[in-house]
Parts: structure tokens; sequence; C-alpha cells
């Protein structure tokens, strides 16, 4: 039985986010590492992070790419097993990034409240994964 897909969750203001960070994929061949001129969000691309045809995963399931490593993550020829490893790695340096930003006296309120944003999803999603949203586990035997 196929479950209906949830809201895509969006924050234009993360997204925006992104032209001032440096890419936290540093992974493809010509990557600009601290040159955020061509930094932008790149989504995950899996179903399982909400990505679908025509659809992208939810922005809270993205790292801050320069062009290189966005071009190399979506249309590269490496393998997925390698993609989706380099996002994994990437995705911990933007929990991080996340997590500097809200705890930073310094930053603004707007970049403050979305990096939150991001952060309250992710682990939301990781209490869910693991079992601790307090929700049955449906693949679990009672008995």
């Amino acid at each position: 039985m196929m479950r209906p897909k949830s809201p895509r969750q969006e924050n234009q203001h993360l997204r925006d986010m992104a032209r001032k960070h440096a890419c936290q994929m540093l992974w493809a061949p010509g990557c600009l590492g601290d040159d955020d001129s061509t930094t932008v969000m790149a989504h995950e691309n899996s179903l399982a992070a909400g990505k679908g045809m025509g659809l992208k995963a939810h922005d809270h399931i993205a790292v801050y790419a320069c062009f290189a490593c966005h071009a190399a993550l979506d249309q590269g020829r490496q393998p997925a097993a390698q993609k989706r490893e380099a996002f994994s790695r990437a995705m911990v340096r933007q929990v991080r990034l996340y997590r500097e930003i809200a705890a930073s006296p310094s930053a603004k309120p707007r970049d403050r409240a979305a990096a939150l944003w991001a952060l309250d999803r992710i682990d939301a999603a990781s209490r869910s994964v693991i079992g601790l949203d307090g929700g049955v586990d449906q693949g679990a035997n009672p008995g």
C-alpha cells in the first residue's frame, strides 16, 4: 500500500542563506570550498528524503553546495552509493553549521530562526527513524 506523500517542508530563508556560506559537500573535483559565490541548497535525491517525480526533498534534508558539488550530486556519473556517502558526510557538516548559527549571539534573528527550524525537523526525523517519537514501530513483533 502506498502512503500519501507529506507536504514538502520549505524554508526560503534557509535556502537564501546558502549564498553566505561555504560548500559543505567538499566532494567533487573542482569544489570551490570556501568560495561562496556559487553556493546553493542541494537537496538529497532519494525517495526517503521526500524526493519524487518533479519534487525536491524537504529543505531540511539538504546541504549547502558549490556549483561543482551540486552538479556532481545531481548529474554526476559517480555510483549512487558514493553520492549517498558524500551527502551523509556533508549533512553532518551542515548540522554543525546550523548549530553554530543557532547558538551564535551575533547571528541575525532570521538566520537563527531558519537554523532552528531545520534542526527541529532533523531532530524529529531522527527520533522517528530510531523509534523515539512515541509512535509504534510497524516492523516490531509484539510477541
